[in-house]
């Protein structure tokens, strides 16, 4: 049995204290989404879906503006409403709290 050399996987969460929710944050995302619910889904997705790094297509349903909270700050975002199972924090946003 081999093992891959290098620094073990380790992902940055951060939680929003208004709804609780985890967010990975993933500065190689350009965009910041949220997992769509059973009701976003009811219309069905929109015309831009979103490209995963691996290459498949990630549909969308629109887009919400959101208050967040970390670290006791509050951050006004967009976020995409996709077919994502954990809410991320991409590129668009992380500028906003590099200065904490």
């Amino acid at each position: 049995m081999s093992s891959a050399a290098g620094p073990r996987n380790q992902q940055l969460f951060l939680t929003d204290s208004y709804s609780g929710r985890r967010f990975l944050v993933d500065t190689g995302a350009q965009v910041s989404a949220v997992p769509a619910s059973r009701f976003d889904r009811r219309s069905g997705p929109n015309d831009n879906p979103l490209q995963a790094a691996n290459g498949t297509t990630i549909a969308t349903y629109g887009s919400r503006n959101v208050s967040l909270c970390f670290n006791g700050r509050t951050y006004t975002a967009r976020l995409i409403v996709a077919d994502i199972r954990q809410p991320l924090l991409g590129a668009d946003f992380s500028g906003s709290i590099i200065y904490w």
